[in-house]
């Protein structure tokens, strides 16, 4: 299963540890898999390793937080750029006197720690809206990538549409999910994002990478509110980008302009409005580029360059493109071709500057027969 629910409180009494903290050994979380039929000893695939001396000197007073699993490589029981999962966990660490004075502070997380999971959930709808993304790796041989984008919650996944070829695709959906949620929000999964590539048939779609948003990043709104003012857009001051990663942050390249709401259905009423248009305001502009020339230009397929020219590109709302293009040159040289061009180009352009794609700039070369 994807998502999988246990409410438990380990206790481990008289652990010996050395007197010195800092010589304290790393805390280990394993998730193991049934064994097959037959056998008996359970797999440990994936893992979470934890410094001891940080949840000592956190004592009791940690809350619960998700830890992001990695893959056992020596196991290696998950598919190639699988996530291995995340586990919610609270920890707390202490000698018997901390232990019994935290089981007795109400205000304490460890007074009653599974008193979240017991509490009647209320219902909500968890709105994620999904505007671009940015700096993708390409995904396929030719360089290139045709991504969309995969939103979980609990079992239930909206897609996307594909933008062909595109390394900075603009999107502008967003994608609501009833459910009913327990408080703290800490305490309930975290809405996921995947980033495929779309393939022709029958090679499968490929993965390449995703981001989690937890619940107490939303902004909650309850219904009066809502019905208020049905069309109005989120506050985009509290937007920010965030990183794509197979396994760990940092292991691969992109970034998704995602962000999530929380309807409280409590408040009154029953039917939520359809959510707002978030395709941002344009305005009109004119783009200048003064293309002087190229320098040190690499020979490319063993072949040194022969009449290269520049391109000039910004990208739009569903994948359309505005190009300006030099003429080609090879003076003074075509590794060092001089265009000495001014190029304009009218363009609408988000009023804020959040949602600009980056201008893109490549260098292509002509050859024999026509070729690029």
């Amino acid at each position: 299963n994807e998502t999988a629910a246990g409410q438990s409180v380990l206790t481990l009494d008289d652990v010996q540890l050395p007197a010195d903290p800092h010589e304290m050994p790393d805390t280990f979380i394993h998730l193991l898999r049934e064994p097959p039929l037959g056998r008996r000893i359970w797999v440990p695939i994936c893992y979470k390793r934890l410094s001891t001396l940080e949840l000592f000197e956190g004592g009791f007073d940690q809350t619960a937080e998700w830890h992001s699993l990695l893959e056992d490589k020596d196991i290696d029981d998950i598919e190639d750029d699988n996530f291995p999962g995340a586990i919610l966990c609270q920890f707390g660490m202490g000698d018997d006197m901390d232990y019994n004075d935290a089981m007795k502070v109400p205000s304490s997380p460890w007074y009653k720690p599974l008193d979240a999971f017991k509490k009647a959930s209320k219902e909500y709808v968890v709105r994620v809206h999904i505007y671009q993304a940015r700096n993708l790796d390409a995904a396929d041989a030719d360089g290139s990538i045709d991504p969309f984008f995969k939103v979980s919650w609990k079992g239930q996944t909206e897609q996307t549409q594909v933008v062909q070829n595109s390394f900075d695709p603009q999107y502008y959906e967003t994608f609501d999910f009833r459910t009913r949620l327990i408080e703290p929000l800490g305490y309930n999964d975290m809405v996921s994002i995947k980033l495929y590539d779309k393939d022709d048939f029958p090679m499968p779609d490929e993965y390449c990478g995703r981001c989690f948003i937890p619940l107490t990043e939303a902004e909650v709104i309850d219904m009066d509110t809502l019905l208020d003012d049905p069309q109005k857009r989120p506050d985009v001051d509290t937007h920010h980008w965030r990183k794509l990663f197979t396994e760990v942050e940092g292991d691969r390249e992109g970034e998704v302009l995602a962000y999530l709401q929380l309807i409280d259905l409590s408040s009154g009423g029953d039917e939520v409005p359809p959510p707002p248009v978030i395709t941002p305001f344009k305005r009109h502009a004119v783009l200048e580029v003064f293309a002087l020339g190229l320098r040190n230009l690499k020979p490319f397929n063993y072949m040194p360059m022969q009449c290269p020219y520049m391109e000039v590109e910004v990208e739009g709302y569903g994948g359309t493109k505005s190009v300006m293009k030099t003429k080609t040159s090879k003076k003074p040289a075509p590794e060092n071709p001089n265009f000495l061009e001014v190029m304009r180009m009218n363009v609408a352009l988000p009023k804020n500057p959040l949602f600009i794609s980056a201008l893109k700039l490549r260098m292509v070369d002509t050859r024999m027969g026509g070729y690029m």
